[in-house]
């Protein structure tokens, strides 16, 4: 019974620890419900979990498509649905831990593949993927980002790239960019220790790889 309630309590204190770090606007970004199409456009995945506990997420940018959503109006909902994603990223970075109070914090896998060129030059477009990644930069910290990884880059990426960077700044240092070889990728997530079973095949991982978390 004492276990009981101690365990309950534990789960209290760590509910209002996260309640209590978050900010009014945070809490209102992560209780919004997006769209059906715009849920399934900007899907991504909890992967798994490396051996010190970092959570490993992928999300597959280059189909994310903004364009198509902006050109329909819907600019503001996919606003506030990707900074919700790039929350739930954070959370689980912050409130995951290990031995002690050691956060491992989170494995990053961007997947760049079939990023066309219709999404560099909408300008509407554009503009709005660069405040995202303005308030990607403002919300995550380099301690928060154990490995990033952009795998796929191609050559329209490179002008995106461009400007992206230059809002990026501390984050630079957390990101390794790979081209379109995935025995290159494939082998520096080896490398790094990020366990097969944890990662599809078409990562280097496992046939039978099931997502922990889909969000599509």
């Amino acid at each position: 019974m004492k276990l009981v309630l101690l365990t309950l309590l534990l789960l209290a204190a760590a509910e209002f620890n996260f309640a209590s770090t978050l900010t009014e606007e945070e809490k209102n970004i992560l209780e919004f419900e997006p769209s059906e199409e715009v849920r399934k456009t900007f899907y991504h995945y909890l992967s798994g979990y490396d051996d010190q506990g970092a959570p490993i997420w992928i999300w597959p940018f280059g189909r994310w498509d903004f364009r198509k959503l902006v050109e329909k109006g819907e600019q503001k909902n996919v606003e506030m649905y990707v900074k919700k994603i790039i929350l739930r990223w954070r959370e689980s970075a912050r409130n995951n831990t290990v031995e002690g109070d050691e956060k491992p914090g989170l494995i990053s896998i961007m997947d760049l593949q079939a990023y066309p060129l219709a999404q560099v030059t909408h300008a509407p477009t554009l503009r709005l993927v660069l405040d995202l990644i303005g308030f990607y930069s403002r919300t995550i910290t380099p301690a928060e980002i154990k490995l990033g990884y952009i795998v796929n880059a191609n050559y329209i990426f490179e002008r995106f790239w461009v400007f992206a960077k230059v809002i990026l700044t501390d984050l630079l240092g957390t990101i390794e960019i790979y081209g379109n070889n995935p025995n290159t990728w494939k082998a520096e997530f080896r490398k790094r220790g990020i366990p097969r079973d944890q990662l599809p095949e078409y990562y280097g991982g496992t046939k039978d790889h099931k997502f922990v978390a889909s969000y599509d």
